[in-house]
C-alpha cells in the first residue's frame, strides 16, 4: 500500500511539475508579468494559438472607458471617460507584420514554435529578439537606408483575447474573447476590491 501511495505521490508531482512549467520552453527575454501571465494563460486555452503563428500583445497600464460624445459641428466623436484604477488590460490577437530594424519590437517570446511580440518604452530590442524577429520573417530589409512598413497582415473580424488583470495581483484575472477594442466596453469585473 505504502509503495502504491509513494508511486501516485511522485507521479502526481511529475504531472504538477510538468503543467506548472509551460512557460519554461520559451525563449526570448522576457519581465513584464502581467504580459507573461496573459501569453502562458494564451498558449494554454485559447485555440487561435493552434492555428496562427504570429502575435502581438498590447500593454493597458491606464485603462479608460471610451464615450461617444457629439461635438459643436454635430459630428461625434470617441473621447476617454470613467478611469479605471484597480485594473490594467493585456490584449492579445494573431497577425503578421514586417518591421524595420529600426521600428521593430522591443520584446519577443517564442512559446512551442509560436512568437509572441510587443513594445516597451524606453527599452531598445536585444540581439535575442531581432534572432527572433528574423526568423519568424519579420525584420524587413530597408531599401536605401528607408523605411517603409508593409500593411498589417490581420483579418479585423478576427477575436482578440483581452485580459484584464487586479492592478495589485496579477494572478487575479478575467478574459474576453472579442472584436472590440479594449475600452470600447465594459470590462468584467474581477474583483480588484477584494481584500486578499
Amino acid at each position: 500500500m505504502r509503495k502504491m501511495l509513494s508511486t501516485a505521490a511522485i507521479s502526481m508531482s511529475v504531472f504538477i511539475s510538468c503543467t506548472t512549467t509551460r512557460v519554461s520552453d520559451t525563449k526570448g527575454k522576457h519581465t513584464d508579468g502581467p504580459i507573461e501571465v496573459a501569453i502562458a494563460d494564451y498558449a494554454k486555452t485559447n485555440k487561435q494559438f493552434k492555428k496562427e503563428k504570429v502575435f502581438v500583445v498590447t500593454r493597458y497600464d491606464t485603462l479608460y472607458k471610451m464615450e461617444l460624445v457629439k461635438s459643436d459641428s454635430q459630428v461625434y466623436k470617441w473621447v476617454r471617460g470613467q478611469i479605471y484604477d484597480r485594473i490594467l488590460a493585456v490584449n492579445i490577437i494573431s497577425g503578421n507584420k514586417q518591421f524595420s530594424a529600426k521600428m521593430c519590437p522591443t520584446h519577443a517570446l517564442e512559446i512551442r514554435g509560436k512568437l509572441f511580440y510587443w513594445w516597451e518604452e524606453g527599452v531598445a530590442p536585444t540581439s535575442e529578439t531581432m534572432n527572433l524577429l528574423s526568423k519568424y520573417n519579420l525584420i524587413q530589409t530597408d531599401i536605401d537606408s528607408r523605411t517603409s512598413l508593409p500593411e498589417r497582415l490581420t483579418d479585423g473580424s478576427q477575436k482578440g483575447a483581452d485580459y484584464f488583470f487586479c492592478r495589485n495581483n496579477i494572478y487575479k484575472y478575467k478574459v474576453v474573447n472579442t472584436t472590440k477594442a479594449i475600452g470600447y466596453y465594459e470590462p468584467p469585473y474581477v474583483g480588484c476590491d477584494n481584500k486578499e
